[in-house]
């Protein structure tokens, strides 16, 4: 496999060591948590509030009389 292709994988196997998510550069990679979360000193392990941000929907409501 030429080395294009295994830069392209790194964050395909177990996410990259990554808690959260993993996303890949050039020759590298690196982890990145949710929205409320940071990163651990670790650089994998997200800490803090570890919620997945809701979808909000927005509706729009016609009255008449």
């Amino acid at each position: 496999m030429d080395r294009k292709r295994k830069e392209g994988l790194l964050c395909q196997v177990h996410n990259g060591g990554c808690q959260h998510r993993c996303v890949n550069t050039r020759g590298s990679y690196y982890c990145e948590c949710h929205l409320g979360s940071r990163l651990h000193v670790d650089g994998r392990t997200c800490l803090g509030n570890q919620f997945k941000p809701a979808h909000l929907s927005i509706a729009t409501c016609i009255y008449s009389i």
